[in-house]
Formats: C-alpha cells, structure tokens, sequence
C-alpha cells in the first residue's frame, strides 16, 4: 500500500484540491482500489473520475467527521457545544488557529484583530482539540491555548473514535458508510 499525503488546507480552495485529486487519480495504473481516507471537503470531491480501479471514501463531510466515527457524532458534538475542532495539522498548519490571528496582528493592530477574532469566532463557545493519539495534546493546547482565551473560547479534549478511519482502511466498505465508486466511473453525491 502506498499512502499520498496532500498539504493541509486544501478544502479552503475546493477546486484547487478537486484538481489535484483528479491529477493524482489519473496516474494510478498499478492498483486495484484507491481509498481516500478524508471527508467530502466542500464537495471537492464530487465527479472525481476513477481509472481501471475501485475507488472508496467514508461518507463523511469532512475529516472531523472521519476523527469523530461519523458526521451524526461530530455534529451532535458541536453543536452542543458550539465548537471550533483542531487537530495537530489544523492548529499548526500555515492557515492555523493562531497563526490567523497573528497574520491579523501583522495587519492591523491587536484591538482590530480581536475584533476580527471575536466577528469570526463569536457564535463559538469551545475549542475541542482531538486526541488521535498521534500528537501530544497538551503541547498543542500550551501552544494555542493563549489565542483561544483572547477569543474566549473554553479548551476542551476530546478522544478520537478511530472506528471510521479504521473500516476506511480495512474494510468491509459497508454502502450506508462509504461510497464505492466502480472502475471508470464518477463519485457523485
């Protein structure tokens, strides 16, 4: 099994990410199945085109659904709680939590930026960091904890249920979870 990692962010630019799906998808020629371990991302992936292979996704919305089993669970989750979710990729990457507000700092000065920060992110109320196991949480939540209080945003750590992302992997692709999208044909939702 090869795995493809694609630059984080991606599903800010729907088209730009459904591009580079299609591209990647294009150049497989020595593969039976193809598994995208991700969500629908703004429906980047709608009418993504598959070559002499099976392709399969979770039907999840996007990759917090994938992080928390289902999209019913994150979204029953979040709006309990209204909440902002990262992982380690979002709370670090180049368009993160903290480097936005540092880019509006940069841009104007601190009083406009909160004022930024409180127009974008006042209907929230939590920042719900998951726990994958793959990251230290506590180091993340030291790292972007001073920006959730400026926005007043209560940290909170949820374990992630893995179950998605590990059927996603290994099967069997149960149709009422997953798309399965035959050899030459055309992902449509």
């Amino acid at each position: 099994m090869d795995a493809v990692w694609l630059e984080p962010g991606l599903h800010d630019t729907p088209d730009k990410l459904h591009a580079l799906l299609q591209n990647h998808l294009e150049s497989i020629s020595d593969y039976d199945r193809v598994i995208l371990g991700m969500g629908r991302c703004g429906g980047a992936l709608n009418q993504l085109k598959t070559g002499n292979y099976e392709m399969i996704l979770p039907k999840a919305d996007d990759c917090i659904s994938v992080f928390f089993g289902s999209d019913k669970l994150r979204y029953a989750y979040g709006n309990e709680n209204a909440s902002i979710f990262l992982t380690e990729g979002w709370a670090l990457g180049e368009r993160s939590f903290a480097m936005e507000f540092q880019s509006y700092i940069e841009d104007y000065d601190e009083e406009t930026a909160l004022c930024l920060l409180e127009t974008m992110y006042g209907n929230f109320r939590t920042l719900t960091y998951i726990d994958t196991g793959a990251y230290d949480v506590q180091k993340l939540m030291a790292e972007t904890c001073a920006v959730a209080r400026r926005c007043k945003l209560c940290p909170k750590v949820v374990p992630a249920d893995l179950s998605l992302l590990e059927k996603t992997l290994a099967g069997p692709w149960d149709e009422s979870l997953f798309y399965i999208v035959s050899p030459h044909g055309m992902l449509q939702f």
